[in-house]
């Protein structure tokens, strides 16, 4: 995040010397002679700082910028080499170190971007003086020398800055050509403009004035073959047709009538700047709208915290004398085991029914044996919660934000985010109004109260009275009625901490009987005060070797008393299950971990559960998980009583079946991808068989948090292979589900165990994958960097496979980045290879980028031969998305080609393999060219089935398009039925 505080700018002395020009290549003169900058990261860190004139940029926000990739260690050395030698080329007074990070010192007239904003702004300021309008703009456009940034690579700036600023220009272009047609210049546009509709073909605002400007001069015919090249290429590239005021000025013109008049003054065309491109901020369409419960379930028997409970309730709108306009923040504080979670949780399910659109939640795991989870994984888990699309998902942290608070807007939901760690865990979260978000946390969160009004509830320990009713509802009223001083006492031993005494009643109830909980005195098997009186030796001899306050005596206590009561096969499965890195675990990696039988492993489990040391993770009767207390303490204990071999021999067991399990499920999900393969799994780690494609990809999306832990945890300790196999055997599950933020973290883990075991062949693979995330991503330059430098490890190694698949990629990557000739290139020297080698996978992809390449050069009949070859080659693997994939590109071929019939035939074919969860919008797209089809051949009322699916879909994946699915079908018209 760029920091708010403002450097004065420079003083005349110190920039008046100096000029930077970002509009075009990168240049800095001084007393107008340039500067050399040398090429690479020195240039990226310039253009960072030049972006935030004036403004301190954060080190952590140049890190992230330059050297995402780079251990940030050495990413905070190399940025201070970068920053002594730019001062040195600049000098100190116009790059200046600032507490936290660094400024760049210039005035207005300085730098060229900051001249040309003030004169497109002066020009807004000129009102209805066009003559002064078009000097201003004029002058501002005359500073453009090329795309901004032309000659500096950077994935930060090719990515969001540099569409941003030719959305600026273009912009100011539209204004500066209204302004000309509007004194009458319209002959003199004409060239200018066909120039603009070449660079930027999706551009309507362009295609408008330059349709416009045609007719205005008589050139009706070159009007409307203007109007049909705009419409092909909508078509073709984006499967829409044009707006509705390009469509009424095709009208116009068809019908020789008059067209919109600049008689008013420049404007009269409102400038539509950049392609059509939907906000990533916009909110999905749903009908009707998902209703999150995600809770955890309320606890039966909930005492005391009447206070902080009226307070919670005191921020409900109707008690604040507020409207429900507002957004609420609460964050509930306190010590460990003060209750937090369980009053949160409480207060959560008393008023749930005030916010009728759902509750979401959270377990930020900001306290803990682990990292705390980071917003951009949050984000996404809500997203897909209120119902949007995987790929309708932005990768970055302030996208996902966005679209929550979009999402949210107008909804009531109660967001719960549990153990906080700081303010900057919970900001991203926020969403913008009616909703009530509580936090829990240890710490206070002041940040949360300075900025966003939170309001602080502190959670201390409960009164005496409240502590000995807490216990009465487990050992029973006439147990406490019987010793009152020693439950007082024993209330007094645990702190009058709620986890303390919840399991110290857990303790003694176990212990005495079943019938303590009617309150009747059968089935005692110890008085009260002696078990309080082996409690206080335990603390005793924990307070000797403790360091802290008395709260964690107390729960360090009352755990050991627990755990010394547990037999010696359970006292060794809660230590070794301390060592579990992921959040929760299920029965089998448990009986890994554990190394016994499963039935064994279930019985240990079930009873560390019933004496409270673990518990049931949500719904599901077989998955388990420590509060994060006791997972710290059976940790130590598993520090203090297993030797380290035994430690990393549960560990390399558990980090094996996670490996090889979801090796198993990749080759359910992605059938003939050949990566390679893992080592034979040793004796006690069997992993998982799946008998579906469903089957593996719910495994797969259960345990994703404990795979990415995963990850970590073996470069950790060590376990280099599985650290950098683990992530490239994710490929196919990241890609179906539009994991990529997991996808980038656990390849930048893998690159790095790879390299430190000196693994070349893992190196490439996880360089490979990197390349096909952020091709997914969009990112197609950086895509370009990781799959270049893949290819030369594969040739290097003279491994033909990986040659392959990095040069399947780089074709794909190509045909985004409009070089179709070398895409061609990439993809038949792929397919040679996959046939040499016998691989039909890699076949399937190399024709099906081939298919696609031709598709792109209007070549539909070698289009359709290589398409029609990729479906028979999944189709032979059992490969459903693959084939699915082919099937509705195939779709589109014959389309083009105006074989109806046949597009009709390959379409139904196309739908009934598309039921894979990563195959939605692939469906979304045959269906309409289905639609179309039918439309062409005179089937109107099938047609207008097909189409109501199709709106539907499109509603269902959140695309905005939804609006525009029936144009699709072209006009409706009275003949055709409609």
């Amino acid at each position: 995040m760029r920091s708010l505080v403002s450097v004065p700018p420079g003083d005349a002395a110190a920039c008046k010397d100096f000029d930077v020009r970002v509009l075009g290549p990168l240049e800095v003169r001084h007393r107008q002679r340039v500067v050399q900058l040398p090429a690479g990261r020195l240039r990226v860190l310039l253009s960072c700082l030049v972006m935030s004139p004036n403004e301190v940029v954060s080190s952590d926000t140049l890190i992230d910028r330059i050297w995402a990739e780079t251990p940030v260690e050495r990413a905070r050395g190399a940025l201070h080499t970068c920053v002594r030698r730019l001062r040195h080329l600049l000098g100190p007074d116009l790059v200046q170190t600032r507490p936290g990070g660094y400024a760049l010192r210039v005035s207005a007239e300085s730098v060229d971007l900051l001249r040309f904003r003030d004169l497109v702004r002066r020009s807004e300021s000129a009102g209805d003086d066009s003559g002064e309008r078009l000097v201003l703009l004029r002058e501002a456009l005359a500073l453009r020398r090329g795309d901004p940034f032309s000659d500096v690579a950077s994935p930060w700036l090719d990515r969001g800055v540099v569409p941003r600023l030719n959305e600026e220009w273009l912009s100011a272009l539209m204004c500066r050509i209204d302004l000309e047609m509007a004194a009458g210049r319209h002959y003199e546009l004409i060239h200018e403009l066909r120039e603009l509709t070449t660079a930027h073909p999706l551009h309507e605002a362009s295609w408008q004035r330059l349709i416009l400007a045609l007719h205005r001069c008589g050139r009706r015919a070159e009007a409307l073959e203007a109007y049909q090249q705009v419409l092909a290429i909508l078509r073709d590239e984006l499967a829409l047709d044009p707006s509705d005021e390009l469509r009424e000025l095709h009208r116009s013109v068809l019908d020789g009538g008059a067209t919109p008049s600049p008689a008013g003054g420049a404007g009269e065309l409102e400038p539509v700047v950049g392609t059509i491109v939907h906000s990533a901020v916009e909110p999905p369409a749903q009908s009707p709208p998902i209703r999150p419960q995600q809770l955890p379930p309320d606890i039966p028997c909930f005492t005391g915290r009447t206070r902080e409970l009226a307070r919670l309730d005191g921020l409900l709108p109707a008690e604040r004398g507020q409207s429900a306009q507002t957004t609420a923040i609460a964050v509930v504080d306190g010590a460990a085991g003060a209750g937090k979670t369980t009053l949160a949780i409480h207060w959560a399910h008393h008023v749930r029914d005030r916010f009728p659109d759902g509750q979401l939640y959270a377990d930020l795991r900001g306290y803990g044996s682990g990292a705390p989870v980071e917003p951009t994984a949050v984000l996404e888990m809500f997203l897909q919660a209120l119902g949007v699309p995987a790929q309708q998902i932005p990768s970055e942290l302030d996208g996902r934000s966005a679209l929550l608070r979009s999402t949210l807007a107008g909804r009531r939901v109660l967001v719960l985010l549990d153990n906080a760690h700081d303010s900057a865990q919970v900001r991203p979260l926020l969403p913008g109004s009616h909703c009530l978000v509580l936090v829990t946390s240890r710490g206070q969160l002041r940040g949360l109260a300075v900025r966003h009004g939170a309001y602080r509830v502190g959670l201390n320990r409960l009164s005496v009275e409240e502590s000995v009713t807490l216990l009465a509802g487990v050992v029973g009223e006439d147990r406490i009625a019987a010793e009152p001083d020693t439950a007082v006492r024993l209330a007094g031993l645990c702190a009058h901490m709620p986890l303390a005494l919840a399991l110290a009643a857990e303790r003694i109830h176990h212990l005495s009987g079943p019938d303590n909980r009617t309150g009747s005195a059968a089935g005692h098997t110890a008085p009260l005060h002696d078990l309080v009186a082996e409690l206080a030796v335990e603390r005793d001899r924990l307070d000797v070797l403790s360091v802290g306050d008395d709260e964690t005596s107390a729960v360090r206590g009352v755990f050991s008393w627990s755990y010394d009561a547990l037999d010696t096969a359970a006292a060794g499965a809660f230590r070794v299950l301390g060592l579990h890195p992921g959040p929760d675990i299920s029965i089998e990696a448990a009986a890994v971990l554990i190394g016994v039988g499963t039935e064994q492993t279930r019985r240990l489990v079930e009873g560390l559960t019933g004496r409270g040391l673990l518990e049931r993770a949500g719904r599901d009767r077989y998955r388990y998980r420590f509060h994060d207390l006791m997972r710290l303490y059976a940790a130590e204990r598993a520090e203090a009583e297993e030797s380290e071999r035994t430690r990393l021999a549960a560990l390399h067991r558990v980090l094996c079946w996670y490996l090889h399990t979801a090796d198993a499920a990749e080759r359910m999900l992605n059938p003939g991808h050949q990566h390679r393969p893992p080592d034979p799994f040793e004796e006690g780690c069997e992993p998982l068989a799946f008998s579906s494609h469903e089957e593996a990809l719910r495994w797969s999306e259960t345990e994703r948090a404990n795979l990415m832990a995963a990850v970590r945890l073996a470069f950790e300790v060590g376990e280099y292979t599985i650290a950098w196999r683990l992530p490239t055997v994710l490929w196919g599950f990241f890609n179906l589900r539009k994991h990529w933020g997991d996808w980038i973290e656990s390849h930048r883990v893998g690159l790095a165990a790879a390299r430190a075991q000196g693994d070349r062949c893992g190196e490439a693979s996880v360089l490979t994958g990197f390349g096909f995330a952020r091709w997914n991503q969009r990112r197609f330059t950086e895509a370009l960097e990781w799959l270049e430098s893949a290819l030369v490890l594969r040739r290097e190694l003279g491994d033909r496979w990986g040659e392959g698949i990095a040069l399947t990629g780089l074709g794909r990557v190509r045909g985004n980045l409009g070089e179709p000739r070398r895409a061609l290139e990439h993809h038949a020297e792929a397919l040679g290879i996959f046939e040499e080698i016998g691989n039909h996978w890699g076949q399937g992809f190399a024709l099906a980028g081939l298919g696609r390449v031709y598709q792109d050069l209007n070549e539909s009949e070698c289009a359709r031969e290589h398409q029609s070859r990729a479906v028979g080659v999944f189709r032979r693997i059992g490969n459903r998305w693959g084939e699915g994939i082919a099937l509705r590109d195939l779709c589109l071929t014959y389309a083009a080609l105006g074989r109806h019939e046949e597009t009709i035939a390959w379409c139904r074919r196309a739908l009934a393999r598309c039921h894979e969860p990563g195959a939605r919008y692939a469906k979304t797209r045959i269906l309409n060219v289905l639609s179309h089809a039918l439309c062409e051949t005179g089937r109107s009322v099938e047609a207008r089935r097909v189409w109501g699916r199709t709106t539907a879909f499109f509603e269902e994946l959140g695309d905005s398009n939804a609006a525009r699915a029936g144009d699709l079908l072209g006009a409706p018209t009275a003949d055709a039925g409609w």
